[in-house]
C-alpha cells in the first residue's frame, strides 16, 4: 500500500527479480493507493498465510486518512496471518511498525535482491512459494495444489537498475 505509483512498481520490479532467482514467479499483485481501499481485500485475505503486505506509513497524498501504523493495528486486530513489511523511508517509524508487529522494516532504499530472496525464503517454505506458471495463459484462480501470494506494495526510493 503507497501513495505513489512509482514506489510500487519498484518494489513489484525487486519482488520479481528475487521470486525469479527462487523460481516462484507466479505471484499475483495488487496495488492501493491507500490504506482504506486495501481494507476489504485485506480483510478477505486476512486468514492466508501466503500473503505479503508491503506498508508505508504516509498516505496523504491520495487522501488517505490511516497511517501504516494505523493498517498494522488493524491487521493484528484481525489476527493477520500473512508477511507485513513495513517499507518507509523513516528509520523510527521502521522500529514503529516492528513494535507494532510487522515481520520486517525495509528502509529506502530496498535491500539488496539477495536479501530480498532471504527474507522471502524465511517466511515461506519452499512448498509456499508460488511456483513458476506454466507458458500457457492460466486462469485468474491457482490451479490444485499451487498457492497465490498476494502483495500490496508500498514506498521505495533510488531502486538501481536489475
Amino acid at each position: 500500500v503507497d501513495d505513489s505509483a512509482i514506489n510500487r512498481r519498484c518494489v513489484i520490479r525487486s519482488l520479481s527479480s528475487a521470486s525469479k532467482k527462487l523460481a516462484a514467479t507466479g505471484w499475483t499483485y495488487a496495488e492501493y493507493e491507500t490504506i482504506e481501499s486495501a481494507q476489504p481485500h485485506l480483510r478477505r485475505l486476512s486468514r492466508d498465510s501466503n500473503v505479503l503486505v508491503t506498508l508505508d506509513q504516509s498516505l496523504e497524498s491520495r487522501g488517505g486518512i490511516l497511517t501504516g501504523s494505523d493498517c498494522l493495528v488493524w491487521l493484528k486486530s484481525l489476527d493477520f496471518k500473512g508477511v507485513i513489511v513495513s517499507s518507509s523511508g523513516d528509520s523510527d517509524i521502521g522500529g514503529t511498525h516492528l513494535d507494532l508487529g510487522a515481520s520486517v522494516a525495509w528502509a529506502k532504499p530496498l535491500p539488496p535482491i539477495h536479501q530480498i530472496q532471504f527474507d522471502l525464503r524465511r517466511w515461506f517454505t519452499a512448498d509456499d512459494l508460488p511456483p513458476t506458471p506454466p507458458l500457457t495463459p492460466r486462469s485468474c484462480r491457482s490451479p490444485p495444489g499451487t498457492c497465490e501470494v498476494t502483495l500490496f506494495v508500498t514506498e521505495a526510493e533510488d531502486l538501481p537498475d536489475l
